[in-house]
């Protein structure tokens, strides 16, 4: 399996299940580089070791041997190692979708998320900007009038509960009836292998010296939370998933945790009410 991300693992995870000899490879340092931290990721390595599966990291593949049948018979490496298999599983990355862009006025970026690389070059005649996808403002709006764009080739999110957000918004302001899409789609990821659960939301692997990085250990839980200016910019969860809804909501709505500083791993949505000093009445703030 080429890539050790949650999609590589999950094939992994399975085919483990069927008695295959699986070999994991990653070309980062560590298995779900973009989902997890150093501390997350050893867990699940140490697991699917334990399974069976063999994992090689900061492993890059170049090319492949084909027999006369025109199967594979083997990956090739960037060290010139070779590595006998069967069959080949990709799985080494989300990226949009904008080959049907090809021939018409609008700009398109091909971005390999796993490692940050261009993949393709710009279209001729274009207007459309692009970031990791189609750029568009909070309308969802492209930059060339009339033209929206919804869904992972944004570059904002790749998951389905976002992208039909993102077309029900686009939809009202196609049709005349101005909608804002929300101040953030957070990138959300959760698993589930060998009994560990995890969910990652926002950015999970920041800058210890542009953001601040609080983690708590308890008995089967761990927990990771990256702030900056106030806000909350990531959490990663590990076993106990109970604050999960309260991380999310603040990521989401980039709400300020100022004065909440010491009770960060043990919110409730109860922090965010109080007494009305007017009414007397229990009301949201």
């Amino acid at each position: 399996i080429i890539g050790g991300g949650i999609l590589g693992l999950d094939v992994a995870y399975g085919l483990l299940k069927c008695g295959l000899q699986v070999t994991v490879l990653e070309k980062e340092k560590r298995l779900m580089p973009l989902q997890a931290d150093e501390f997350a990721s050893g867990l699940y390595e140490n697991a699917f070791r334990g399974a069976g599966c063999r994992i090689m990291t900061g492993a890059a593949v170049k090319d492949s041997n084909i027999n006369m049948e025109e199967n594979i018979e083997a990956v090739l490496l960037e060290d010139g190692m070779e590595i006998p298999c069967d069959f080949v599983v990709v799985a080494t990355s989300v990226k949009p979708q904008m080959d049907f862009l090809n021939g018409t006025s609008i700009q398109a970026l091909h971005m390999n998320y796993h490692i940050h690389t261009v993949l393709s070059h710009y279209l001729r005649k274009t207007g459309v900007k692009v970031n990791k996808g189609l750029e568009v403002d909070r309308y969802l709006e492209t930059n060339v009038s009339g033209i929206y764009a919804a869904g992972d080739v944004t570059g904002m999110s790749g998951i389905w509960p976002d992208a039909r957000q993102m077309g029900q918004i686009a939809a009202y302001n196609m049709c005349g009836v101005p909608a804002r899409r929300p101040e953030t789609f957070i990138e959300k990821n959760s698993v589930n292998f060998y009994g560990i659960t995890m969910v990652s939301m926002g950015r999970v692997n920041a800058d210890p010296q542009v953001y601040d990085i609080l983690t708590h250990h308890s008995k089967g839980s761990y927990t990771k939370l990256v702030l900056r200016d106030g806000c909350m910019e990531g959490a990663l969860l590990l076993g106990n998933l109970q604050n999960c809804g309260v991380y999310q909501y603040l990521l989401q709505e980039h709400k300020s945790i100022e004065g909440l500083e010491k009770r960060l791993f043990k919110l409730s949505f109860a922090d965010w009410y109080g007494i009305d000093e007017e009414t007397a009445e229990y009301v949201y703030q």
